[in-house]
């Protein structure tokens, strides 16, 4: 699950919302794991699996959502939140 707001303090604009993404795995073999450690992106992931990593890749059964929103960063989403006030956004 990944939430975001936005926020224009000084006009009083914010607008939230949230995304939901799934992705499931048949067991992971040890050795995959410790390969996906080595290789460093599971460091640097808020679930400590990346699904695009080759070691893991094989293991996974099922994603739902799109890449960013499984990576974490729901563009998407972005799009839709500032989309009504994309022009009041801006700096």
């Amino acid at each position: 699950m990944s939430a975001l707001a936005v926020a224009r303090v000084r006009q009083g604009l914010i607008v939230s919302g949230a995304d939901l993404s799934v992705a499931a795995f048949a067991d992971i073999p040890d050795e995959a794991i410790e390969r996906a450690i080595l290789h460093g992106d599971a460091l640097h992931s808020c679930g400590a699996v990346v699904v695009e990593d080759p070691a893991v890749a094989p293991y996974v059964r099922m994603v739902r959502g799109t890449p960013d929103s499984v990576a974490g960063m729901p563009l998407a989403l972005l799009h839709e939140l500032l989309g009504p006030y994309a022009r009041r956004f801006k700096a």
